[in-house]
This record gives structure tokens, C-alpha cells and sequence, in this order.
């Protein structure tokens, strides 16, 4: 049986970051998908694989905060 893995508080405090500075991440990258690092946009693209990618080679940490910042243009 695989145990969930539950993130790190340095993950949690990015996250709970990126969400509070939503508006202010909206006007520079909307429609991007974003990682947030040490409360710092350390990544920005439409491509999410792209994002994912660039984490893999600059980052040891595996638990980044990754959002879709949506300009709600988009119907679902």
C-alpha cells in the first residue's frame, strides 16, 4: 500500500503565498502557469510541461507550488 506523502510547510506557506498575491500575479501572467518559490515567481509559461521541465533542472526541492493564473475569459 502506497502512504500519501503530505507536502512540507515551505510548500504550504508558497501556496497559501501565491493565492493571497493572486490579483498581482494576475496582471503579469495571465493565462500562465506559474511556480512559486520562496514567495518568488521563479517560473512562468503557457505550457505546463515547459514549467515542470525547468523545475526538474534548477530545483532539488520536488514540492512546488504550481497554479494556472485564468483571467476568467475562459468558459468551462
Amino acid at each position: 500500500m502506497n502512504k500519501i506523502k503530505i507536502p512540507p510547510k515551505n510548500f504550504w506557506d508558497d501556496d497559501n503565498w501565491a493565492h493571497e498575491n493572486y490579483q498581482t500575479l494576475l496582471k503579469q501572467y495571465s493565462n500562465k502557469w506559474v511556480a512559486i518559490f520562496n514567495h518568488r515567481v521563479v517560473c512562468a509559461n503557457e505550457d505546463l510541461k515547459d514549467v515542470k521541465n525547468f523545475l526538474k533542472k534548477n530545483f532539488k526541492r520536488k514540492t512546488i507550488p504550481l497554479l494556472h493564473i485564468e483571467d476568467a475569459s475562459h468558459v468551462y
